[in-house]
């Protein structure tokens, strides 16, 4: 099972921590390390350089060896370190601390089977002859380069001292200008620098160890930033898969994890609008199954009752004719319906052929006008027009009556009393529109959304007084959608409606 993204952020960073803290302890302390003893050893060369000059001088003294004993005696605590002084040949001729030999016999030493080559120590020669030996005693092997000239420095584990020592052997010049007569080998106990530098190792450690509890705090905050988001995110897309669309995450963590919620939240706000519309799809569709059945049905009812009624002779001699009337009109409405049903599909699929030309708007709606007019005769309305000359559209001339003659039947079809008032002209824009209102019942303000439905009637009662299919609306928006044009309706109930088509720039 794999383990949460929290735990392996954390337990990473943790790692690279680590890891880097131990690399910049090992570098820190062999940097540290490595400057303690180049500055130890710079110091040494440059006191070994000044007490070779000096044991150069004292070898021109009567009592060279006793001149050279002293000098070291005095210098070894100025110097911190112990000093011994070589001939030519590497013999040893004086030794700083405790074990130096008798002014007139050899050298002793209390640990002489630790001296390296000692055989013990025989009175040397005058200083006419250089630099007094006392005996057979010689410089350990990585030591022998000094008597060629060079300065040589060394760390190793002395067999004299038994202890690591930090070594520096200086040449002592000779009389004659090039030539060397010995060495100054100065000896450095590192017991003390490794001391030093283990109270360094303490220091390092527990600045480590501070480090790494913040850099443990700071992973585990980091880890929880970039981790909860992600949590939050897994938790919502769960809640959307099981149709909760309204869930959302909290826009935060880094740069790019809040991008990744806002991206998140704007698709389920898209997805829960898109489960809305088609849970409104859903209900739309129910309804105009409801209604396609009940307007198929109730006219099919009447067709075979009246139908049964002249077919088995118990319809009344009087009333035959009229029994044919109503099924004649019963057909006429099964037929507008189906054509109605069509228009609407074929407009929706766009399968229509548009033949598309420049209509003068004023000859458009008077040609409608006289359509109705008659309708309008009849319930007692007015039909009054203010239409601007010279205001062209562009569009199918069919289709454009269509719109119209919807409109203007339907506005005369809710008005009991006043009239229509039908104006055109060209808005603030440049825009053509057209304006049709009535003095009919009004539409409420919740049900103008819903005007343009197919079936959609404000009378829930399914009123069939008006004669119509209910589809009037829906076939007029899928025309006014063809042609670009975006209408507004307003309605005050009791007052009237009024419908505004603004007709597209390119159409006028």
């Amino acid at each position: 099972m794999a383990r949460p993204l929290r735990y392996q952020i954390w337990s990473r960073h943790i790692g690279i921590i680590i890891l880097a803290l131990l690399l910049a302890f090992a570098g820190s302390y062999m940097l540290i390390r490595q400057y303690v003893l180049e500055q130890r050893t710079a110091d040494l060369v440059r006191k070994g350089t000044g007490l070779s000059l000096l044991v150069a001088a004292s070898r021109q003294q009567e009592d060279g060896y006793r001149e050279l004993r002293q000098l070291v005696e005095v210098l070894d605590p100025f110097l911190d370190a112990r000093i011994w002084v070589v001939d030519r040949q590497g013999g040893i001729l004086a030794l700083s601390g405790d074990m130096m030999p008798p002014a007139a016999g050899g050298m002793h030493f209390n640990h002489g089977d630790a001296m390296p080559h000692g055989r013990g120590m025989m009175q040397g020669q005058g200083p006419g002859r250089g630099m007094m030996r006392q005996g057979g005693a010689r410089l350990a092997g990585p030591l022998q380069e000094v008597l060629q000239g060079q300065i040589v420095k060394r760390t190793f584990f002395h067999d004299f001292y038994q202890e690591q020592m930090l070594v520096v052997a200086v040449p002592v010049p000779g009389a004659e200008a090039g030539s060397i007569d010995g060495a100054v080998v100065l000896h450095v106990p590192l017991q003390g620098v490794e001391e030093w530098l283990q109270r360094v190792r303490w220091h390092l450690g527990v600045v480590a160890v501070i480090c790494l509890l913040a850099s443990l705090l700071v992973g585990q905050r980091l880890s929880r930033q970039i981790a909860r988001p992600l949590e939050n995110l897994r938790q919502a897309t769960q809640h959307i898969a099981g149709g909760e669309y309204h869930r959302r995450v909290p826009v935060e963590g880094p740069a790019e994890l809040a991008d990744v919620a806002q991206s998140f939240n704007a698709m389920a706000a898209s997805l829960e609008k898109s489960a809305l519309e088609m849970e409104k799809q859903e209900g739309l569709r129910r309804d105009f199954v409801a209604n396609v059945s009940h307007e198929l049905r109730t006219p099919l009812t009447i067709i075979r009752g009246y139908n049964e009624a002249l077919a088995d002779g118990t319809a009344p001699e009087q009333q035959r004719q009229q029994y044919h009337a109503l099924i004649r009109d019963e057909a006429l409405r099964l037929e507008r319906l189906i054509a109605d049903l069509l228009d609407i599909s074929r407009l929706r699929a766009g399968v229509v052929e548009m033949e598309r030309e420049c209509i003068l708007l004023q000859s458009l709606v008077a040609g409608v006008v006289q359509l109705v007019e008659k309708l309008a005769q009849e319930k007692g309305l007015r039909l009054e027009t203010k239409l601007s000359e010279g205001l062209f559209v562009y569009g199918d001339g069919d289709r454009l009556t269509q719109l119209l003659l919807i409109l203007l039947d339907n506005a005369l079809r809710h008005t009991e009393q006043g009239g229509v008032r039908i104006e055109s002209g060209r808005g603030a824009d440049g825009r053509a529109f057209l304006r049709i209102n009535d003095t009919g019942h009004g539409i409420p303000a919740e049900a103008l959304p819903y005007i343009w439905e197919r079936f959609y009637k404000v009378d829930k009662a399914h009123s069939r007084d008006g004669g119509g299919t209910g589809l009037g609306l829906a076939v007029a928006k899928e025309i006014m959608n063809l042609h670009g044009i975006e209408v507004e309706a307003a309605s005050i109930v009791g007052a009237g409606t009024s419908f505004t088509l603004r007709f597209p720039p390119d159409s006028t």
